[in-house]
């Protein structure tokens, strides 16, 4: 049985490596918008949802990593787990070089599409080699890192990555002023560089056993996974109609200006929502091992994930949205609309996604993946359907608001008959507690949004910051103090066995 002490250690350095990027990120972003403007963040953003398109090619090799390392590990086969990481590795470095090359032309015609000034255009077709390399180096950085994961340190991983945040700044920091998004383009590539050493030389220290340089491709390990890995080509082929297609529909029925402060918001709830899912994803690797090893313990594992979730989104999405107004000043030095009703709606969207993640990962360590490429197809579908015809009759917003709705349903297909095979009843999931909970963060989320307004010409940033998080938590505070989960949690850490098992 994994030890309740390394599932722990991974759970706090995901979050750790999620604070420093929140961090750096906020940083970034303030600074960017300062030195090059809300147009020319938008180019960025938008050169960045093109080229990801190219991810279609790497056959999910780079999430499947996680499941079979960890999952011969635990039958004590280290060599064929070697032989995983090599052939993912080199399979994925191949096939998207050659497809990124192919795509370079196909994206610079695209472009145009989406962007009307000539000036801009100019400069986002001239970032498109920069950000092609850089996202062929992050592909393969993905099968080391995620093979890490395997071997159940995502700690590791997860310091390398929040070293590499730092390091991003940094370099934009150095290079944006006298190089402008050509500057910031090389310091995604040293970002990127980074990432691929250090996690080489973890999964070096970890799997002694990998070449230093002359990796080999065995065609058993590549069959093995190609099942489980065309499954997630599904999957990423549908993530691609998401935030790539949602970004591209923004630009075009919103502006540049527009998708800066979108992307803004998304970057925003992302890091947050980060706190909770990264953590959250340190048990994959956990979930492949009981499956090999204690299988009946998964419908426990997931009634207590599942609870934990309902219990830290409730709590904590209501005032993340109350506080945007705030982190729209702090970071954007005012209160800008298009930035605060996008992360309202974000918010909504992606922590209700969450609720999702118990048994979306569950089906992932057993390799059930039939739920999940639905869910994916069916978001997909409607929010490129859905998304052009509202957004060309109602703007932006409408596009925004129709990815919130892709996400919501789609979790909601996966949780739910994740559940029916499991035969959990609903009752096993939200009870009294949690329903009064939900109803006093509504109220407060209200409070803390009328304390904003009435704080903001009065006091500055910090004292409006403890006005709406104060009034937040004083409405909220009893009823989590007093939900039967944070007794889980309590009990969890004084155990010496297994996350909390809710009844």
């Amino acid at each position: 049985m994994i030890e309740k002490r390394r599932v722990n250690l991974n759970a706090a350095a995901s979050a750790l490596q999620v604070l420093i990027g929140g961090v750096t990120l906020f940083l970034l972003y303030r600074y960017l918008l300062q030195e090059l403007g809300e147009a020319s963040v938008g180019v960025w953003s938008l050169v960045l949802a093109t080229t990801s398109a190219a991810s279609i090619a790497n056959l999910g090799l780079a999430s499947s990593t996680i499941k079979f390392v960890s999952q011969h590990l635990a039958r004590q086969n280290r060599p064929y787990a070697v032989s995983i990481v090599e052939t993912a590795t080199v399979t994925v470095a191949g096939v998207l070089a050659v497809t990124l090359l192919a795509a370079y032309p196909l994206l610079v015609r695209v472009l145009p599409l989406l962007i009307d000034d000539p000036s801009y255009l100019a400069a986002g077709i001239d970032l498109v080699p920069y950000a092609l390399i850089s996202f062929w180096v992050t592909s393969v950085t993905g099968v080391l890192q995620s093979s890490i994961d395997g071997c159940q340190r995502v700690d590791l991983r997860s310091y390398s990555v929040a070293a590499g945040s730092v390091i991003y700044l940094a370099m934009a920091y150095a290079l944006v002023p006298g190089s402008g998004l050509i500057g910031l383009a090389y310091a995604q590539l040293i970002h990127a560089a980074w990432l691929w050493i250090s996690a080489y030389g973890i999964l070096r220290r970890l799997l002694p056993e990998l070449a230093w340089v002359r990796w080999t491709w065995r065609k058993e390990p590549f069959r093995e996974m190609l099942s489980y890995t065309l499954k997630f080509q599904v999957i990423s082929l549908s993530q691609l109609l998401l935030e790539p297609v949602t970004k591209s529909f923004v630009s075009r029925f919103g502006g540049l200006e527009t998708l800066a402060y979108v992307e803004l918001a998304h970057r925003m709830v992302f890091q947050f929502r980060s706190l909770v899912a990264t953590a959250h994803r340190a048990i994959v690797p956990t979930i492949a091992h009981l499956t090999e090893t204690a299988p009946a313990y998964l419908r426990k594992l997931y009634v207590a994930s599942f609870r934990l979730l309902t219990y830290i989104i409730v709590g904590v999405m209501p005032l993340l949205i109350s506080l945007s107004p705030w982190i729209s000043r702090l970071w954007i030095q005012e209160v800008e609309p298009v930035f605060v009703i996008s992360a309202g709606v974000l918010y909504v969207g992606w922590f209700l996604n969450l609720m999702a993640n118990p048994a979306y990962f569950a089906n992932l360590g057993s390799g059930a993946l039939y739920w999940n490429v639905v869910a994916h197809l069916g978001m997909g579908a409607f929010n490129v359907l859905a998304g052009y015809v509202l957004g060309s009759m109602y703007g932006w917003l409408a596009v925004v608001i129709v990815l919130a709705v892709s996400i919501i349903g789609g979790s909601a297909v996966i949780a739910i008959a994740y559940q029916r095979e499991q035969g959990i009843r609903p009752g096993e999931l939200i009870d009294g507690p949690t329903l009064l909970l939900i109803l006093a963060a509504a109220a407060g989320s209200a409070a803390a949004l009328g304390v904003d307004r009435w704080a903001s010409p009065h006091v500055g940033y910090l004292g409006q910051g403890i006005a709406v998080g104060g009034v937040y938590v004083a409405i909220v505070a009893l009823p989590l103090l007093r939900h039967p989960v944070l007794k889980d949690i309590q009990r969890w850490f004084r155990r010496s066995g297994q996350p909390p098992a809710t009844a």
